[in-house]
């Protein structure tokens, strides 16, 4: 290798070291913890005004959680692993009623989204649906959704909806020939040959993740 870009990786990698010692890693375990209403701040402004009545929503907090989880296993610092621990009880005492909304999810699908061959429609609004083709991404989300739900509610009516789905993949969405899946398949079952096989935005990340994720849950 070059004596150039070994410097270069060098330096790179001691500016990001630095960049987190100095100003991130203090950042994250100082300035937002909520001492008077627990866990972490909701909001800061672009002034670093903190908003007392901004809401908490899981998204950040389940960031925050692994955050500093992957801190305490970089520098194993207890400030950190503390935080880790102040989020995961954050997160586990007040979001505790998302296994309701996964299921309202999985349901709302199931009754308004399904066509008739066992495909999810793109989109819809108000109970209709607006798109009634097939993108690959959404076909593997909801396979893995209703695995989720069969897990969490023992319904058959939802394992059934994962192999209906999934049949439809086979016969439909999956290119044979190359190996991958169609990005989109019309109503009819058509593919759409105007989308790309590979692409910034078509790549191995749903449907290799949803099939990771279906032989790990179905033991």
């Amino acid at each position: 290798m070059e004596t150039m870009t070994k410097n270069r990786m060098t330096r790179l990698k001691e500016n990001v070291r630095t960049e987190l010692k100095s100003r991130l890693i203090p950042f994250w375990t100082t300035r937002v913890i909520d001492q008077a209403q627990g866990g972490f701040m909701g909001e800061m402004s672009f002034e670093g005004v903190v908003d007392p009545r901004a809401a908490k929503g899981l998204i950040l907090n389940a960031r925050l959680l692994w955050t500093y989880s992957a801190l305490t296993a970089y520098n194993q610092d207890p400030v950190c692993k503390n935080l880790a621990c102040r989020a995961y009880q954050y997160v586990t005492t007040y979001f505790t009623q998302i296994k309701p909304l996964v299921l309202n999810l999985a349901r709302a699908t199931l009754e308004q989204g399904i066509d008739l061959y066992g495909g999810l429609s793109y989109e819809g609004q108000d109970g209709k649906v607006l798109h009634t083709y097939r993108d690959w991404w959404c076909q593997a989300e909801a396979v893995v959704g209703f695995v989720n739900a069969f897990e969490l509610t023992a319904d058959t009516h939802y394992l059934k909806a994962a192999c209906d789905m999934w049949q439809c993949l086979e016969r439909i969405g999956m290119d044979r020939q190359q190996g991958e899946w169609f990005w989109r398949v019309t109503q009819a079952g058509r593919p759409d040959s105007n989308e790309s096989i590979v692409s910034q935005w078509k790549g191995p990340y749903h449907n290799v993740r949803a099939c990771l994720e279906i032989v790990k849950r179905l033991k």
